[in-house]
């Protein structure tokens, strides 16, 4: 197998803005994920999940792991 993309945070003024990952960088503020320089349209749900797996790389998420922290209701 290949490298694992590693993925950075990004900081801003007031603490960290978002995480970039190969092409990609997620906005935590405005919940948008760009690649390139281009918007890709993602809806809230899909992009909670990205971003809980992006920021954790070559960890394993159990369901309820992700059930937790993407559906807390």
């Amino acid at each position: 197998m290949g490298a694992e993309p590693s993925a950075r945070w990004l900081k801003g003024d007031t603490g960290v803005r978002g995480l970039r990952f190969g092409p990609f960088e997620l906005d935590l503020d405005s919940c948008e994920l760009w690649k390139s320089g281009v918007r890709v349209k993602l809806q809230l749900q899909p992009f909670r999940v990205l971003r809980l797996l992006a920021s954790q790389p070559g960890r394993l998420l159990t369901r309820e792991e992700i059930q937790r922290e993407v559906w807390p209701d």
